[in-house]
């Protein structure tokens, strides 16, 4: 059985007890006084060809997990595996040729571009960088990728300022694919966007995911965009994964009082429809000092004593095993409690 509670086998990639401590810092010597734990002993694994969407309130470490993941920034302790590989242990070319394989769609798609460089040589950087293709056969490819994300061959000499965050986001997509990876983090890829244009670039990515034998980790604040796209999910509070499961038992039978909260407050299309609105008193910890015992403890409509002093670890929800949850109140949680 593996952590997140599915019988399949040999993810793609593993993530072990990963934490991300960024060091507050004060006095005239700019000492380390405490630390803000982004991440906080996350474990989940992402299987081969799955959409994993990993969705929380903004702050609660979705990002930094991603970046830490790809080793953009390197997580402060536990381990992540590709392909059965332990990243951390790869030397300089191996990483080099991980690169090829882990790619990133940034949030805001302006900012992520060079405003100097026309969005060719800018799709084109990942060719040059793993020397994938010669000079005569890049602009082939370029225009191919373009193509392939619904823009046309003459934007290439265009500059960034030139289109539309829709069109941005496209190039974005280009350019992450251009190296033929196998795994993608798509971090928050559709936030800045009009509703309209949401729904096409998520189309897109799924069109692309089907051609090209994607994997990816989805991240996002959006319930709806989530459980559009995502084949799992797994929620996120202050560092921590609370659940984690197939996408329609995470809907429809929720077991963490947080994912519970979350959902109830998601927009319905069908304005004849009624949700009872969970709403949560209080406010998101902070992670430079989080609760003891379970984090959410403070905001539970339902914790008991034990909620504050026992930190519940994931266990199997009862009757399913693609389903988790960090809870004592889940039935059976008192064989997995963690200290």
């Amino acid at each position: 059985m593996n952590t997140d509670g599915s019988q399949q086998q040999n993810p793609l990639v593993k993530v072990s007890n990963v934490t991300k401590y960024f060091p507050v810092r004060s006095g005239v010597f700019r000492r380390t006084t405490d630390f803000v734990k982004a991440v906080d002993g996350v474990d989940f694994d992402v299987y081969t060809g799955e959409t994993l969407g990993l969705v929380g309130e903004s702050g609660c470490g979705k990002s930094t997990l991603g970046r830490a993941m790809m080793y953009l920034d390197p997580p402060t302790s536990g381990t992540v595996d590709y392909d059965g590989h332990n990243i951390a242990e790869m030397d300089k070319h191996e990483l080099k040729a991980l690169r090829r394989k882990i790619q990133i769609m940034f949030q805001d798609p302006f900012s992520s571009l060079n405003p100097r460089m026309p969005v060719g040589e800018t799709i084109s950087e990942g060719l040059i960088v793993h020397k994938l293709a010669g000079i005569k056969q890049r602009k082939g490819i370029v225009t191919e990728m373009l193509q392939k994300v619904g823009l046309h061959e003459n934007h290439a000499i265009r500059y960034p300022h030139e289109f539309s965050g829709g069109q941005r986001q496209r190039i974005g997509i280009a350019r992450a694919l251009v190296t033929e990876p196998s795994f993608l983090v798509c971090d928050e890829p559709v936030s800045a966007l009009d509703v309209s244009i949401q729904s096409q670039i998520l189309n897109l990515l799924t069109e692309l995911k089907e051609e090209y034998q994607l994997t990816y980790l989805f991240i996002s604040h959006d319930l709806s965009v989530v459980e559009h796209i995502s084949d799992r999910v797994a929620v996120m509070y202050v560092g921590k994964i609370v659940e984690i499961g197939d996408r329609k038992e995470i809907f429809e039978n929720p077991r963490h009082p947080y994912t519970q909260a979350l959902i109830s407050a998601a927009p319905i299309a069908d304005p004849r429809k009624k949700r009872n609105v969970i709403l949560l008193e209080g406010d998101v910890p902070s992670p430079i000092n989080p609760p003891s015992g379970c984090s959410f403890h403070p905001r539970c409509p339902i914790a008991e004593d034990i909620c504050k002093e026992v930190t519940p670890k994931l266990i199997n929800v009862e009757g399913t095993t693609v389903h988790r949850a960090a809870c004592h109140m889940v039935p059976g949680a008192e064989v997995g409690l963690a200290l």
